[in-house]
């Protein structure tokens, strides 16, 4: 599974990042939100309690 970070910004007033990404699966299956929850927080050095998938 590869992440492409499309893009990021800082959100001063509630005072977190939001990214959009895309996630490359190609030959496997659809990746749960707990595999692209724990591939984020690994790419961006987060607390994984503060991370939130929306789609």
């Amino acid at each position: 599974m590869k992440v492409e970070i499309l893009s990021e910004k800082e959100n001063k007033l509630l005072g977190r990042k939001e990214i959009a990404f895309q996630i490359d699966h190609i030959g496997a299956r659809s990746p749960s939100r707990a595999d692209i929850r724990s591939k984020i927080v690994a790419q961006f050095n987060a607390d994984a309690s503060s991370v939130a998938i929306s789609t």
